[in-house]
């Protein structure tokens, strides 16, 4: 199940992968793994589970038993942990699901730098192959221009000449320079037209660049925004003191991991608060 809104289920949830928005409620969870952007609230029980919220999971008359919870605005339920169970690993604190989406957002963004590099390569090539193909064009029309001066002296010297000998041989080597600017002139168009298909092909690219490098600035625009909400909510959780309200028993062997601490509990205790605090100064 991925949805972007809260998700309300009547009855259980059982051996599910759940990513939800906002709110999740049930009954029961059992083996199963939620991701939620918001409050996950369970009226019975949550048995073998990993919860990823980056908001507050909540059993308030039930329990949690052999399960994992990243919670960023703490955990509270009747009981964590059991005589029996597998111990209980709380994350208090701890905004997995936050991290992720960050993550996701440098990804793409690393993926758009990744293309760009790509395409950049792509367009200098072009570029290059352009500036020799224009060159080339040049040098090609110097050539053409000494090959009709060459061809006009030689008609200019012909009008003087007498000899049928030197005559022929003048007309052969005309002929010789005609087929050359015939060639020439081939070479010359398909040059044109390989720097017209590559003119296509640079527009293209640039018109790529250009799309890529708008897309990645709305995806950074998303991660500054977000990193921003992210960074005033931890600010706030950990000033509110964020942690574990347990108003029945926390069992021995419950690991807690804070942000700055971790700690197993030993013994059982009843009708708890375990609170991690920070000064957070300027």
């Amino acid at each position: 199940v991925n949805i972007s809104s809260s998700l309300s289920v009547k009855n259980n949830i059982n051996g599910s992968l759940v990513k939800t928005g906002v709110l999740l409620t049930a009954q029961t969870i059992k083996k199963s793994k939620i991701i939620a952007d918001g409050d996950v609230v369970v009226q019975k029980e949550i048995i073998d589970c990993t919860i990823i919220t980056s908001g507050k999971v909540v059993v308030p008359r039930g329990r949690i038993v052999a399960s994992t919870i990243h919670a960023a605005k703490g955990i509270e339920a009747m009981n964590i942990g059991s005589e029996v169970s597998t111990p209980c690993s709380l994350f208090p604190g701890s905004d997995d699901h936050a991290k992720e989406i960050l993550k996701k957002f440098t990804d793409s963004i690393d993926r758009y730098k990744e293309n760009i590099v790509k395409l950049e390569a792509v367009e200098k090539q072009y570029n290059n192959q352009s500036i020799k193909q224009l060159n080339d064009l040049s040098e090609l029309s110097r050539l053409q221009e000494r090959l009709q001066s060459e061809k006009k002296k030689i008609l200019d010297d012909k009008k003087s000449v007498t000899s049928a000998v030197v005559k022929r041989q003048m007309e052969e080597f005309l002929a010789d320079l005609d087929k050359r600017a015939l060639k020439m002139d081939e070479t010359i168009n398909t040059l044109f037209d390989e720097n017209d298909t590559l003119q296509t092909k640079l527009s293209e690219i640039k018109s790529k660049l250009k799309s890529i490098r708008t897309d990645m600035q709305a995806v950074l625009k998303d991660k500054n925004s977000f990193k921003k909400w992210y960074q005033e909510q931890k600010e706030l959780s950990h000033k509110q003191g964020v942690g574990i309200t347990v108003h029945g028993t926390i069992f021995a062997g419950t690991q807690i991991t804070g942000t700055n601490c971790s700690m197993v509990v030993k013994n059982n205790i009843k009708n708890s608060i375990i609170q991690q605090t920070i000064n957070i100064t300027d």
